[in-house]
């Protein structure tokens, strides 16, 4: 059997800090924290700007109306609603610095300071309090919950009647993704790697240490993808036996990653007017990829 091999494709957006991705239908989605999204054609890398007045998105995911639905950390603005044809509907949120977003099915979740939202598809929300600091990435699991990652050492287990469960941890976490049994989240700080937590909420370390992760997803291949929020350390894929290779990036500052509908992995550059990188299967045996549920919200956790 020969070794997976990945080759790789950057494709710039002017001015653009892009920071998470999604999948929707035929093209990528991507969260530009500059305020802005942008909609990425795969096959040429070509993007589309729709500009969102005074936001800072951070997230981007699909939400269960067909609509791509972004978190903002400007306080107050809430969330944006934008069509595929790129129309924006800001639903503010008294209070809210949203982080983080994803889609159980029915609803849309965000991770906020201290306290999670439950948001509609009409853009009305309820907070739930955690007893936290910046809840950052956030994902639906394989057991009808969200999960969300802590910058204070932990994860939380959250019900959608907004019951809150608190796992600890090492470190201080940013991205999860689930790969359809266990949960990973990424761990940023030099002592980092990546940490799978059971539904059960029991958790296992894979250091790597000074891999800095961001965003994750889960791969065609089986392994999880994290962008490196160092400059020049790239892109890591990790085996769910914690076994990691470095995909290096000089000068570049990576984030969120998601798998496209071109089956390739594609990964969020923030360095201004990088745009984006798409890894692409180039030989050795590849396994059939069958997308889990919510596959192009659970990479778009990322902070």
């Amino acid at each position: 059997m020969t070794p997976y091999s990945w080759g790789h494709t950057q494709y710039t957006q002017t001015g653009a800090t892009m920071l998470a991705l999604c999948s929707h239908g035929t093209n990528i989605w991507a969260a530009d924290s500059s305020g802005a999204v942008w909609k990425i054609l795969p096959s040429t890398g070509v993007g589309t700007k729709y500009a969102l007045s005074g936001a800072s998105p951070l997230s981007i995911c699909l939400g269960p109306d067909g609509n791509l639905w972004a978190s903002d950390t400007t306080s107050g603005n809430g969330v944006w609603k934008i069509t595929p044809a790129g129309v924006s509907t800001k639903y503010p949120l008294a209070g809210a610095t949203t982080y983080s977003i994803c889609s159980d099915g029915t609803d849309l979740w965000a991770g906020d300071n201290g306290k999670v939202w439950k948001i509609t598809t009409a853009g009305v929300g309820t907070s739930y309090t955690l007893a936290s600091t910046t809840m950052r990435g956030i994902c639906y699991g394989p057991d009808g919950n969200l999960w969300v990652t802590d910058g204070n050492s932990a994860v939380w287990k959250v019900t959608t009647a907004g019951v809150g469960t608190k796992i600890s941890l090492a470190g201080s976490t940013v991205g999860v993704v689930s790969d359809g049994t266990n949960l990973w989240a990424t761990e940023f700080f030099s002592g980092g790697g990546l940490y799978k937590v059971t539904t059960a909420g029991v958790p296992t370390q894979y250091a790597n240490a000074g891999m800095y992760g961001w965003g994750i997803c889960y791969g065609p291949d089986g392994n999880l993808w994290v962008g490196s929020g160092s400059t020049g350390l790239g892109t890591y894929s990790a085996t769910t036996a914690g076994v990691f290779t470095q995909y290096a990036q000089a000068s570049q500052v990576m984030r969120g990653t998601c798998v496209g509908p071109d089956g390739n992995v594609w990964v969020a550059d923030s360095t201004s007017g990088a745009g984006v990188w798409k890894y692409v299967f180039s030989g050795g045996f590849f396994p059939q990829f069958n997308p889990m549920p919510n596959q192009a919200v659970m990479h778009a956790s990322s902070w």
